[in-house]
Formats: structure tokens, sequence, C-alpha cells
């Protein structure tokens, strides 16, 4: 008979577990790969290394564990060598994903981690993000910020790259400078404007709630669509929509996911040189706490 075990989890990560009346703590590398099980009097008594695929390279102990490579986010290892990552499986000896991800071709279809596994984690099965290294915002410098950033899959994650001395949110100045132009401002001022935007952020969930965001927003537009009607129906349905949308998103997955994802709307179309809107973004804000009668039709 297979012995049950109770996980103690912070913040959707892994931490401890109590399997037959024996509790173990969870040791893990930044990556979220577990490298060492400790007792209660914090004596270590297993310990594990990696390939960076999640292959085990060494090994000490013999206590039971289930969650090794990227452990502590999920990654549930059987006795074939089978990683069960919610929407996914993979294997760690072919560096695959065992089936095509739900997202593809938006994603890649059985790599794993897009060849970066030393610094990104896939907790959903669906999309990589980074763990290690840069994940949100740019180091700020005499006031202005002198990276230039890309926004990636609702904003999960912000990679930074070198490009002079304004921060825009594309890949290089003359990027920026068709943005600019488009929108009817200057470089400097466009580039002030997604700083400031930036600088707004609310704190990013975690995977889970990054993962919440992908599964019920396409369900939050819906019902908020029952009660704004059809696109363009009337001059305030976009505001209407925006409010309704995070507040069925708050419900489904939380006011902290709904405010993040809001934002991240906003912060989309300035990524994609189209703009973007306050007024838009007050109406996200309402609806977190379902504030929404003004908007209505």
């Amino acid at each position: 008979m297979a012995m049950k075990a109770r996980y103690t989890t912070i913040d959707g990560q892994i931490i401890a577990e109590k399997r037959g009346g024996t509790r173990r703590f969870y040791g893990a590398d930044p990556l979220g790969s577990v490298v060492a099980l400790y007792d209660a009097t914090g004596t270590v008594t297993d310990t594990f290394a990696y390939w960076p695929y999640g292959e085990i390279r060494t090994s000490t102990g013999s206590s039971t564990l289930n969650f090794k490579f990227c452990g502590t986010w999920g990654y549930y290892s059987d006795a074939t060598g089978r990683l069960y990552v919610r929407a996914r499986v993979y294997r760690d000896k072919i560096a695959r994903w065992q089936t095509l991800d739900p997202l593809w071709p938006g994603q890649s279809s059985s790599r794993y981690c897009n060849g970066t596994p030393v610094r990104a984690v896939d907790s959903t099965g669906l999309y990589p993000w980074n763990v290690i290294g840069p994940k949100g915002g740019c180091p700020v410098v005499g006031g202005m910020v002198r990276k230039c950033c890309i926004g990636f899959f609702w904003c999960g994650h912000l990679e930074c790259h070198g490009a002079g001395d304004y921060w825009c949110p594309n890949t290089s100045n003359s990027d920026c400078q068709k943005c600019a132009k488009g929108l009817g401002l200057t470089v400097k001022s466009y580039c002030k404007t997604a700083q400031a935007w930036l600088e707004r952020e609310p704190g990013a969930p975690g995977p889970t709630g990054m993962s919440c965001i992908w599964n019920y927003s396409g369900e939050a537009e819906k019902m908020a669509g029952r009660i704004c009607g059809r696109e363009g129906s009337w001059p305030g349905w976009d505001k209407c929509m925006h409010c309704w949308t995070s507040c069925f998103l708050a419900g489904f997955c939380g006011k902290g996911v709904a405010l993040y994802a809001g934002w991240c709307r906003e912060w989309r179309q300035l990524n994609k040189c189209a703009g973007f809107s306050t007024a838009d973004h007050e109406a996200n804000k309402d609806g977190v706490n379902c504030n929404c009668t003004k908007y209505m039709p």
C-alpha cells in the first residue's frame, strides 16, 4: 500500500512534505529543483544534483521523493522517468515534452523551455518563464532607465537588452522612433511614458496566477460581453468590457491577479505601438472590486 504524503506550499511552491509521520523540508536551488532534504532537526538526509535538462547526476540518501527537478514548482517524477507538469508530460532523458503544446504554434511544439533549462521553468506545461535572470523591470541609472525591454505573454516576464539611453518597450531605438512617430510623440516623450507605465506595475503573480489568467480571461470576456453588448454598439462599450472583464477575472483568479492583468492589457498596447488608455486602466481597477455601475449601458 502506497504511503500517503502531505505537502506544504508557500506562494505555489512546495517547501516541505510529511510522509508516514516524518516531516522533510525541501532545500532548493534558484531554479526550484530540490537539491537537499532536511529532517526536523535541520540535518541533511538526502542530496541531489542534476544535468541541465533534469536527469539525476548524483544523489545520496534513500528517502522517497517525487518532486526533484524543478520539484518545488510541482514537477512530479514517476518511477519510469516521466515528469508530470500539469498540462503535459516531460521526459528529461530526451529533453522533450511527450505531447504537443496546447498553445502551439504560439509556443514551441515539444522543445523544453526554448532550450534554456538552466534559467527557465514551465510549471504549467504551457509556456516557459524565467526564474533566473531578468523577470521584470529594468535598472534605473540617473533617473532614466537605460535598457530596452520586450513584453512577453501576458507580461509574464520582461527580457532586458541594451538599447541606448532611453527605455522603450521594443527592441531598438529605431523601433522606438517608429512607435513615437506613429503616436505623434517625440522619442523622449514616448519612452518616458513607457517608463512611467512600467513603474505603475502592480506585483506580478506567480505561475499559478499567470496560468489562471490564461485559462479564464477568455471566459471573463465572454461573460462581460453578455452585459455590455455587441462590440462598439454604444459609446461606453469599451470601458464596460474592461470593468466587467476585470470583475469576473477577480472572481476566478483573485483581485491581485485581475489587477495585474488589467495593467498588462494597457502595457501590451503600448508595447505594440498601439497607444494605451489611462481611462481603460481606471476601468480595469474599478472592475477588480466590481464597481462597474457607472460603466453600464
